[in-house]
């Protein structure tokens, strides 16, 4: 179950396990030079405002509408990161782990492959929420 609160993303896995639990917080940020090196993780300069697309329908595409979901304005000088976080389980003292995977497009935002369905490890086309600092951010452009 996807629920929104506020301005970022829960998703519940009930089928998987009470606390497998994921939150995802859109972050406005700084672009980065589009020049292929690698650059520090740009500073979070708030949630991006997220908005039920029911809430537009009589502005946006009925196929919006059909495949339902929310919306993130967003101007195209911004840029974004994603910060992903994980349900506390307090007996044993962790996060639960999560396997995400990331697209825009159906272009795989970790490999730039092409979106398939599943997990692959060769090459690895998802991250584990939360990494071994306990959080993790994915930095992604807008093209």
């Amino acid at each position: 179950m996807i629920e929104l609160k506020s301005d970022k993303l829960v998703v519940n896995f009930p089928e998987v396990h009470a606390d497998a639990v994921l939150t995802v917080d859109f972050q406005r940020t700084l672009r980065i030079p589009g020049d292929s090196r690698d650059y520090p993780l740009p500073p979070g300069l708030g949630s991006f405002p997220l908005r039920h697309i029911d809430d537009y329908a009589e502005r946006v595409r009925e196929s919006w509408l059909k495949r339902g979901g929310v919306l993130l304005p967003m101007w195209q000088s911004e840029a974004l990161w994603l910060s992903f976080s994980c349900h506390y389980v307090s007996d044993r003292q962790t996060q639960y782990p999560l396997a995400v995977k990331v697209a825009t497009g159906k272009v795989s935002a970790i490999t730039g492959e092409s979106w398939r369905r599943g997990l692959s490890r060769n090459p690895q086309d998802y991250l584990v929420a939360p990494n071994s600092r306990g959080s993790t951010a994915t930095a992604l452009r807008r093209a």
